[in-house]
């Protein structure tokens, strides 16, 4: 009985994904602002991603 109840909570906890619509996300280029000088080691570990 429990294991009937775990299946019938995961299929009502998807539902609803299946009605949502998808974004467009990003609709404009992230920026990532970094508090220190250009150039500097942190500057180029953030350019990395």
């Amino acid at each position: 009985m429990k294991a009937a109840l775990n299946v019938l909570a995961v299929i009502l906890t998807l539902f609803p994904a299946g009605i949502a619509h998808p974004q467009a996300y990003p609709a404009k280029p992230v920026r990532i602002m970094v508090g220190y000088a250009p150039g500097g080691g942190v500057d180029v570990r953030r350019r990395m991603v």
